[in-house]
């Protein structure tokens, strides 16, 4: 079974200040450095920029671009794979100085499915004020705050050395790593140099010098754990220290809560005989992102639909199969085989299946399936065959009665009897079926449907020919699979003597000049015996 992939994109920002380092009332340009880095279109692109409070836009806004509250706003629109956009904009340090330094974060956006979200914000640090020692300033932010368990999410780590003329030198940032948060990369950058941090029980990364008014930024992207309950809390700590200077921490918090895309589908045969078996399967698979705890399915079967094969943890409760799956993970799949006996009324039987957990669904719409089975029914024709004398005469008009019946259980289609038209000694003179008709050229007498207990019949005339045993048999036969073959032929037997009324017909001819003989012999000795007595 697959899964839709939408088309994705990454966009990415990064921002800094030139110069980094400015005086009080003084002026430095910020740059928005904007990209997408495809393989799609990313669509509505925005990013963000909330100014520390004391810092101001001075000029006049680029393009797209607009201030409120202190938060720029810059909408790029559409931006196709490998599109770089640049904003740059003058910003104004207060006359009075009432901090040293200032830590800036940059956040983008799209509304296209984002698969890198580690590129989605940008920290630059911006140092005002008067000469000083070097000093580590450090800020800490989530590039998701919430997010589901088992979702990738990545944090950003920036610290600034606000010092004036001093150089931060074995600066080392470290950032733990809460339970239930798998790092899969951390990687940091300075204004002068790049690395990759260490992952052991925590994170170190070695960035060794930052000059005065410059910024390194560490990235940390990892997963969380696809069974964290539901607003559990992940909080981790970073830590940067320097010789000789100060060692500042900052925290940042990842609260999780949990879905679980459970797909259900339900397959089998569209059509099936009555009295037999039928398989069905029900496939579960949970596409996550988070694991599903008591994953259980439900399936409410027909009334006389009866479970002869049952999979493994599953029971049946007044017609409802029921089966506990436990706890699935993100890409698990659950196959439940199961097979039923199909009653022999047979009818169009639909029924649900559905899959629940204790973990909500992204998605409830994928958590149930049907299917639709039609059943043939089964139908039991009883032929009889009834003749109005046992015994008759050459000429001598015989009529049977042939009679079907549905025994059901089922409404039985398209019967037709099947005589035995070419049996000897007789001559069909007229038939008279109370439903139906005959066909001319079999001479089948074609019935049609005949629902349950429902008994119909023919009439037929005919007229002995020849003398003998006459035996005539019918056989019923429908489109329904019939459970008792053995009532289905019927016949009458009728013994027809020689004497009687004369009868048209080749053998009638054979007796009347088998008499006209005798009546010749006979006169030929009369006249023989006449002629001795003369004599």
């Amino acid at each position: 079974m697959s899964t839709p992939v939408p088309v994705a994109a990454d966009v990415a920002i990064s921002k800094n200040f030139d110069p980094s380092e400015i005086a009080s009332a003084g002026t430095t340009t910020m740059s928005l450095l904007v990209a997408n880095n495809g393989p799609g279109i990313a669509a509505s692109v925005t990013a963000t920029d909330a100014l520390p409070t004391g810092l101001t836009v001075t000029g006049q806004l680029p393009s797209g671009c607009s201030i409120t509250s202190g938060t720029i706003t810059c909408a790029f629109g559409d931006l196709g794979p490998g599109v770089t956009v640049l904003r740059q904009i003058t910003i104004a340090a207060p006359s009075v100085v009432t901090a040293t330094s200032y830590m800036n974060t940059a956040r983008v956006t799209t509304t296209t499915n984002d698969y890198n979200l580690s590129n989605n914000a940008s920290i630059a640090g911006l140092a005002v004020a008067a000469l000083s020692p070097a000093h580590l300033d450090i800020a800490k932010i989530v590039t998701r705050p919430n997010v589901l368990a088992g979702d990738l999410d990545s944090v950003l780590i920036g610290v600034l050395n606000s010092g004036q003329t001093s150089t931060a030198s074995d600066l080392v940032v470290t950032d733990t790593i809460p339970t239930g948060f798998a790092v899969i990369t951390a990687n940091w950058h300075s204004d002068a140099n790049s690395g990759v941090c260490s992952i052991t029980t925590l994170i170190s990364c070695p960035i060794g010098i930052l000059g005065p008014g410059s910024t390194a930024v560490v990235t940390v992207s990892g997963q969380t754990s696809p069974d964290l309950a539901p607003g559990s809390t992940l909080t981790d700590t970073a830590t940067a220290t320097s010789t000789g200077t100060n060692s500042p921490t900052a925290q940042a918090t990842i609260t999780v809560g949990a879905n679980a895309d459970l797909y259900l589908r339900k397959q089998s045969v569209s059509n099936a005989l009555a009295g037999q078996p039928l398989d069905y399967t029900v496939v579960v698979e949970n596409i996550g992102p988070s694991t599903a705890h008591s994953a259980s399915v439900s399936d409410a079967l027909p009334t006389g639909i009866t479970v002869t094969a049952l999979p493994q943890n599953c029971t049946v409760t007044n017609q409802t199969m029921t089966c506990a799956l436990g706890d699935l993970e993100p890409g698990d799949i659950a196959t439940l085989p199961y097979t039923v006996e199909l009653p022999l009324a047979g009818g169009t039987f639909t029924n649900t299946a559905t899959v629940t957990s204790t973990t909500p669904s992204t998605d409830p719409s994928h958590a149930s399936d049907s299917t639709t089975t039609a059943v043939i029914p089964v139908a039991d024709l009883e032929a009889t065959k009834t003749a109005s004398k046992d015994s008759a005469k050459i000429g001598d008009t015989i009529t049977y009665t042939v009679t079907v019946t549905n025994l059901g259980p089922g409404a039985a289609t398209s019967v037709q009897v099947v005589d035995d038209n070419a049996v000897g000694g007789l001559r069909r003179v007229s038939t008279s079926p109370s439903i139906g008709s005959i066909d001319p050229t079999t001479g089948n007498w074609l019935i049609g449907s005949l629902a349950v207990g429902e008994s119909v019949t023919n009439t037929i005339t005919a007229v002995a020919i020849e003398v003998g045993t006459v035996a005539n048999s019918v056989f019923v036969e429908s489109a329904n699979p019939d459970n008792d073959g053995d009532n289905n032929t019927a016949s009458a037997t009728v013994v027809v003597a020689g004497s009687g009324l004369p009868a048209t017909g080749t053998n009638s001819a054979r007796l009347l000049g088998l008499g006209g003989l005798t009546l010749l012999l006979g006169g030929i000795l009369v006249l023989v015996s006449r002629r001795r007595t003369t004599a």
